[in-house]
């Protein structure tokens, strides 16, 4: 690899897609009962661009990396729309008009990563020189002990946003369930 190739984005957006679909099930069914209607799938494009937003990306012609971290046994984001993780979302790309291109990639957790890939790859995020804005959407309950130090000490030198279904100390956050609802078709007004 030369000087010039990165390997990552400048805008990057790691998710623990196992974590984002059982979050996603939970506030489906909840606004099923509040709302007395169907929910639809979630649109993934509008989840992404919102999360985005969320975590300080301007306007203008960027490329926002995507990472979706899963199991091995899981091959679709199943409350998603796209969601299938091998033909649908892994090298593909999206453009939305106000923030630019989202590309999307999908990795796997095989045996030998260990019990916390995914605070392994927010590391080698971190770590990373090229990238700038950080945006994490952790299962905190697993991840917290571990990426609380890297994400303070980070801040020091990028942007780094968790997004989190509860508040965290510390750490700049946003909510989580905002940028779903929205990606859900759950309007302010309804609520």
């Amino acid at each position: 690899m030369s000087n010039t190739e990165q390997l990552f984005q400048e805008n990057v957006v790691l998710v623990d897609a196992d974590f984002l679909d059982s979050i996603t099930y939970n506030l489906n069914q909840n606004f099923q009962q509040i709302l007395f209607r169907d929910i639809p799938l979630a649109d993934l494009a509008e989840w992404l661009v919102c999360v985005a937003l969320d975590g300080g990306v301007p306007k203008g012609k960027n490329t926002i990396q995507c990472i979706f971290v899963h199991s091995k046994e899981k091959l679709v984001l199943e409350q998603f729309q796209p969601g299938e993780f091998a033909h649908e979302l892994d090298g593909t790309a999206f453009y939305d008009p106000l923030l630019g291109e989202f590309q999307m990639s999908c990795l796997s957790i095989e045996d030998i990563a260990g019990e916390d890939f995914f605070s392994q790859c927010a590391q080698i995020l971190i770590n990373a020189r090229e990238v700038k804005r950080l945006i994490l959407v952790p299962d905190i309950d697993l991840s917290e002990e571990r990426l609380r130090p890297m994400i303070i000490e980070a801040n020091q030198g990028k942007l780094v946003t968790l997004l989190s279904m509860v508040p965290t100390q510390d750490i700049p956050h946003t909510m989580l369930a905002f940028s779903l609802m929205h990606a859900m078709g759950i309007k302010p007004d309804e609520l």
